[in-house]
Order: structure tokens, then sequence, then C-alpha cells
């Protein structure tokens, strides 16, 4: 009997050991955003990875997207409320822990000096200033003057052009070719070199969204008056009439291009109020549209606003069924498909502004309702749908 005590003994301290020798204790050596909102991807450096590695944001536990024995890519986790959080990474051992910060999707930034009660103004991106103007007075006066927001000081400025922009209000502003271009009632470019204004050949349509495919601009009809699509070259200075847009009538569309590629969708029926919760890829060498997207959460939005960041679409504020909204969905080409990213931390909107500069976005203006009539919204947010 003692014999067999004995051997149990000895039989447990071999397995003892054997357990400790194959314990595994995970290293952190760096973490790559430190801070980042959640939905971004970050990179977890350090030593004795596995597949099986575990890793948490507090307690809320994330998949491996990527795992080698010395680096691990993971998601930071959505919903996530915002400030410092440890992140564990556990092998078969001690966990390895670092801090982590969580940051806000949405900063308010400075107000407008120029903001307009009565709206319609535009604006376009040039590096790392976004230049805003024209639009309506109070008085119903149209104005010509022009603010530049500088994104790195968060800090405006009014532009003194060599030459001045002739009244308006209702235009449409777009970038293309590292100059500011205005369309309605004529087409203007702007030279930030020269401080300058030159008076270009109008034609084609306007459009709620001008959608800049490399050296080209499309335009797609956004209202009653039909579905024509028209281009215009930056480099031939040229309008030329495309195909139609093959989808319904709509107005209040919005859109994006992607990678070289222009996307166009949403709106709504005038005459029947329906809501479209749809999305059309445009084919620049063969002049075609076809309609993409799966699932979609969005349910339809009118004078919502669009764009494009890092290969990702995004759709975001607008009217739908009669309520505006303060929601913002993504669109990744690739699967085809969309996500909610974030609510917009304020009251919902119509017809606001989105510039993307230095992998953010900046929303301004708006009306809280979609009449002309609608009380106008002086915020400037600072948007981050993803930290790389």
């Amino acid at each position: 009997m003692k014999k067999i005590f004995y051997l149990l003994i000895l039989l447990l301290a071999v397995c003892c050991s054997k357990l400790e020798i194959e314990r595994v204790d995970a290293k952190i050596d760096s973490i790559s955003p430190v801070a980042a909102v959640p939905g971004s991807t970050i990179t977890i450096t350090g030593s004795n990875f596995t597949e099986n590695t575990v890793v948490t944001f507090g307690n809320v536990e994330v998949g491996l997207i990527t795992v080698s024995g010395n680096e691990i890519t993971v998601e930071v986790p959505t919903p996530l409320n915002e400030g410092d959080v440890e992140i564990n990474v556990t092998s078969r051992g001690i966990p390895a822990v670092a801090d982590f910060e969580v940051l806000p999707f949405f900063v308010e930034k400075s107000i407008h000096p120029g903001f307009r009660e009565d709206g319609y103004p535009t604006g376009f991106v040039i590096g790392n200033r976004i230049y805003v103007g024209t639009g309506e007075s109070t008085s119903d006066t149209d104005l010509n003057d022009f603010y530049i927001y500088s994104t790195q000081s968060d800090s405006w400025g009014e532009l003194e052009s060599d030459n001045a922009l002739p009244f308006r209000s209702w235009s449409r502003g777009f970038t293309a070719n590292e100059k500011g271009y205005l369309l309605h009632s004529g087409f203007w470019e702007f030279n930030p070199n020269t401080d300058r204004w030159t008076e270009l050949v109008s034609g084609g349509t306007t459009s709620n969204t001008p959608l800049v495919v490399g050296n080209n601009v499309y335009l797609v009809q956004d209202d009653y008056f039909g579905k024509a699509v028209w281009k215009y070259s930056i480099i031939d200075d040229e309008w030329t009439q495309m195909n139609d847009f093959p989808g319904a009538l709509r107005d209040g569309a919005t859109g994006f291009v992607v990678n070289g590629v222009a996307y166009f969708g949403q709106g709504v029926d005038r005459s029947t109020q329906d809501f479209f919760n749809d999305l059309w890829r445009y084919n620049e060498s063969s002049d075609t549209w076809t309609e993409v997207s799966g699932p979609s959460p969005i349910a339809g939005l009118q004078y919502a606003v669009g764009f494009a960041l890092n290969g990702k679409g995004y759709i975001g504020l607008g009217r739908s069924v009669g309520n505006t909204k303060t929601s913002f969905y993504q669109y990744t080409p690739e699967t085809d498909s969309w996500k909610f990213i974030s609510d917009l931390p304020s009251d919902p909107r119509v017809k606001a502004h989105a510039f993307v500069a230095n992998d953010k976005v900046y929303l301004m203006y708006g009306s809280e309702v979609s009449t002309n009539f609608g009380e106008r919204i002086d915020e400037v947010w600072e948007f981050t749908p993803e930290t790389f």
C-alpha cells in the first residue's frame, strides 16, 4: 500500500513538473496605435503568442484577426466606452497587461465665424484646410465671402482672394486636381496658389453629390427634372453628357467615391414620398450603372451626407420617414456590406456638409428639418470613423 502511495506522489510530481514546463507567459512589447476609436484595427507586438491566445479589453473578449509568435492584430470592440482600459493578453500563463485609450468618435470644434443663419453655403478641401463660403444672409441676400478652417490649429480665418467671387447661394463645392470648384449659376475654379477665382464653361447640371473620379467629375441629376448624368473633364475643361442614371427618379440622394469608383443612391420619390434604400456603382469605362449593396441597415435617407475615407464609404444623418437622423453607416466594397458606426452626439439634421481631411471628417452646417425654413445648425464636429 505504501508503494502505491509513493508511486502516486511521484506521478503527481512529474505531472506538475510537466505542467510547469508547458506554461506560457505572454509578453507585450508595444501596441500600435495606443489610442483608437472602436472598430479600429490595432497591432500588439510581443512574444509567446499562439492561436489560443485570448485578448480582452477590460472584460470584453475579442477575436484574433491575425496571429504569429510575436504579433497579434485585433479590432477594438464596439460598443466600448471612451476612456482608459486595460488590454489583457493570455496564452497559457500569467496575463500580460497594457494600457489603452478608447477615443471618442466625435469631438466638437470651433464654430464658423461667418455662419449663415439662412444657410446654403458650400465648400471644398485643399490640403489641411477647409474652404467654406457663399450662401444666404438673414435678409435673403446672396453672399460671396469665404472662410478657411485649419484642421491642425482648429482655427478660422477669412479668405482674402485676389478677385471677388460673384454673390451666390445653393452652389455645390468639390475638390479636384488640388483646386476648389463651385457649380451653380456659373462654374468657378479656385487656385490656392494664387488665391484667385476663374470662371469656367458652365454646362451639365447641378447635383447634391458631385462625384470626383480622378480628373473627371460626374453629376447625377438629383431632383424632379430628370436622370441625366454629365461628366466634366478637369484637364480638357469640357462637358460631356453620359448615359442616364437607370435608377428611380429621386430627390436628396447622396454618394461617395471609393478607390476611384463612384457610388450613388438613397433619396426620396417626391410624388410618393417613398424612401430609396439603394446604392448604385458606376463603371467609368463602360458608362454603366449597377445596383449593389446587400442588406442595408440605413432604411433609406434623404438629404444625408456621403463621403469616403481609406477605402470605405460612409452615409449618415439625413431624414427617413419624416424623422431626422443622427446615425452613420460604413460600406465596404469588397464584401458589399454595411455596418453601423456611431450616432452623432447632438441634434439630428439634414443637408449637412462633410469635408474629409487628414483621415478625419468635419461635419458642418445643416438644418433641424428638411424644409427651407428649418433652424440652421452652426456646430462643427470632427468625426473619426476609424483610427489608423
